[in-house]
């Protein structure tokens, strides 16, 4: 019997349903998975209200994560296999999950195979750079990463998203914007994955693990978020530490900094998006080979076009 530890912070329920049907591609007679949630000291609320939506902009973007309550699970346990899910909030993984990798808790994940699994709007890659970078500093194997998106047109999810985190409601409105999130076709698909590690779970025993899930199109980089997103990678520290000098978070005056930050956001999508798809254009001969070599790193460890990996 194989131990499966499948750790989590999910606010809307949405990463949940997404782990569980992950996983549910898992014999139960060959693995148990324990779920464990990772729970903020302080709650983050949902529906946010817009202020406190903007509020976690600055610590998240800079790495100033909260303290979080023990999880339900023994650090010092042996797991055969663990699988983080996470979200992203301004382009870094979500401010518990950061707790979390920066809690003694976090011990767990040195030196075992680690599987992460990112769902979000569209703009993952800053959130999974950095996560790389934190399992690496804490010792873990990552042997796969899995991106669940947005599948919605992308001008639609700058009205949809925002709509369902401010007000709970992710239907469809309008006759014209669909519902937010991710489809529950692309969650009900994703069982293929665990049928994958437990037919190849034998990779598991190597050092360094194998990539399970390979060949399988774990990661879809969709090349047009990847020159916008590193605008916003660019602009943001700077904006997060602008913001930070107006108070810790709640202060009445930081208010007025974030307003300024939301106006010069709105700003962005409407002026600098659009230039920056035209330069993409014309630059392209001259971007083809750096962007191709990002887009490697970030479709790695697991989510590349090879065939699948043999169990021998």
């Amino acid at each position: 019997m194989k131990r499966v530890l499948a750790l989590y912070y999910s606010q809307t329920g949405q990463l949940r349903s997404a782990l569980d049907s992950f996983l549910s591609g898992l014999d139960p007679r060959e693995f148990q998975v324990e779920f464990a949630a990772i729970r903020p000291r302080v709650a983050y609320p949902f529906p946010w209200s817009f202020f406190r939506f903007l509020d976690v902009f600055p610590e998240s973007v800079l790495g100033i994560a909260p303290e979080i309550e023990a999880p339900g699970f023994d650090p010092r346990a042996h797991y055969d296999l663990i699988v983080l899910g996470y979200t992203v909030w301004y382009l870094a993984p979500s401010l518990p999950v950061q707790g979390f990798l920066r809690s003694p808790h976090a011990q767990v994940l040195a030196g075992k195979p680690v599987i992460t699994l990112v769902a979000c709007r569209n703009m993952w890659h800053t959130a999974s750079v950095r996560m790389k970078r934190e399992l690496a500093r804490l010792g873990a194997e990552h042997c796969d990463n899995v991106a669940v998106t947005d599948s919605g047109p992308a001008w639609t999810t700058f009205v949809t998203t925002p709509r369902w985190m401010l007000t709970g409601r992710k239907d469809r409105f309008w006759r014209v914007f669909p519902p937010a999130g991710v489809a529950a076709e692309t969650i009900d698909a994703l069982p293929r994955f665990g049928r994958a590690i437990a037919e190849r779970s034998a990779l598991l025993a190597r050092r360094p693990p194998r990539p399970l899930l390979t060949g399988l199109g774990a990661v879809e980089v969709q090349r047009r978020f990847v020159v916008p997103e590193l605008i916003a990678r660019v602009m943001f520290p700077p904006w997060a530490r602008f913001v930070r000098l107006f108070g810790p978070p709640g202060a009445a005056l930081r208010r007025l900094a974030l307003a300024l930050f939301a106006l010069n956001l709105i700003l962005t999508i409407l002026v600098v998006l659009p230039i920056s798809i035209v330069l993409r254009a014309l630059l392209h001969p001259f971007l083809r080979r750096p962007l191709d070599a990002y887009i490697a790193r970030l479709k790695a460890p697991s989510g590349v076009d090879d065939p699948a990996p043999g169990t021998s």
